[in-house]
C-alpha cells in the first residue's frame, strides 16, 4: 500500500460519479473531519448512513476495504500537516478548487451559455483586474471560430460600454467577488437596454445575478488561496473551459470548418 497516495485528490477525482448518500460520505473526508473511533459502524452512525453503502463507497474509489480507506486518510492528514513543501499545498489547492467545481455544476446552465455563445457572433467581455486575463483567455478559445469579441478590463469602457449595447447584444461579466459598483451599475444599464447578459461569479449573492439570463458558479477562494497560492483567475478559467467543451461538443462540425479557415488565413 502506497502512503504517499492522497486520499483527498482520489476521492475528489471520482466525485462525479457519487450517488447523494456516496456525496456524504465523500464530504465527510474531504472535509478533514476528526474520527475519534475508526470502527465502520461508528462512522456509519456519524454519517446516517449504512455500513454497507460506506463499503460501496471504498469500492468506487478503488480501494480493497474499508481499513485501506482510513489508513490512506490518516497518513493523507499526516502528510498534509507534516509536509513543508509548497508543491502538495498547491496540489491540494487545486484539487479543492476543482472538487468545488464539481459540486458547482449545473448542466442547463453551462448549456445556455453554449447556445447563447452559438447565437451571437459579437460578444463582450466584462473583467476587472485577474478577471481580463480570462477574458483574453475566452478570446483566444472563441475568435477562431468567427467570433467578434471585445474584451473590457476597466471601470470607464465597461460603464462607457453598457449605454451602446443593443437589444439582443451578449454581454459576458466575470466576477469572482461579484459585488464590484460599475459592474453592478453596467449590468443594470446594459439589461434595461435589452442585452442579454452571462455571469460568471463565485458569489452566490451577488447582485449581477440579478440582471443575468444565466448564471454559472465557480469555486470561491479561502483565505489561504487568496494569499497568493493560487492564481485567483483559476476558478473562472476552469468554467470557461466547461463552456468551451460543452460548446465544441454542440458545435463540432461547424467549429472544424471554422477552425481550417482559421489556419488557412494565419498561413
Amino acid at each position: 500500500m502506497n502512503k504517499n497516495i492522497n486520499i483527498f485528490n482520489i476521492i475528489s477525482s471520482h466525485y462525479s460519479s457519487f450517488t447523494p448518500v456516496e456525496e456524504a460520505i465523500a464530504d465527510f473526508f474531504i472535509n478533514k473531519n476528526k474520527l475519534e473511533n475508526f470502527n465502520i459502524n461508528y462512522l456509519s452512525k456519524k454519517i446516517n448512513t449504512s455500513t454497507s453503502s460506506i463499503t460501496r463507497f471504498v469500492k468506487k474509489i478503488g480501494l480493497d476495504n474499508y481499513k485501506e480507506l482510513i489508513y490512506l486518510y490518516n497518513t493523507s492528514l499526516e502528510h498534509q500537516n507534516l509536509s513543508s513543501t509548497i508543491r502538495t499545498d498547491i496540489a491540494q489547492n487545486y484539487s479543492s478548487l476543482i472538487y468545488e467545481s464539481e459540486k458547482n455544476f449545473r448542466p442547463h446552465a453551462v448549456k445556455t451559455f453554449s447556445n447563447l455563445i452559438s447565437k451571437n457572433r459579437y460578444i463582450w467581455f466584462w473583467g476587472l483586474g485577474f478577471n481580463s486575463f480570462a477574458g483574453e483567455d475566452f478570446y483566444f478559445k472563441f475568435f477562431r471560430f468567427g467570433k467578434i469579441i471585445t474584451v473590457l478590463k476597466d471601470h470607464h469602457t465597461i460603464f462607457a460600454s453598457s449605454h451602446q449595447v443593443k437589444p439582443g447584444d451578449l454581454i459576458i461579466i466575470s466576477s469572482l467577488s461579484g459585488q464590484d459598483s460599475s459592474l453592478i451599475e453596467g449590468a443594470k444599464i446594459a439589461s434595461e437596454k435589452g442585452a442579454t447578459i452571462l455571469v460568471i461569479t463565485g458569489n452566490e449573492e451577488s447582485p449581477l445575478i440579478d440582471y443575468a439570463t444565466e448564471t454559472i458558479y465557480c469555486s470561491a477562494l479561502d483565505s489561504n488561496q487568496k494569499l497568493g497560492q493560487v492564481s485567483p483567475q483559476i476558478p473562472i478559467l476552469i468554467q470557461l473551459d466547461i463552456v468551451y467543451s460543452q460548446y465544441y461538443t454542440d458545435h463540432e462540425t461547424i467549429i472544424g470548418r471554422k477552425w481550417d479557415e482559421s489556419e488557412n488565413f494565419l498561413n
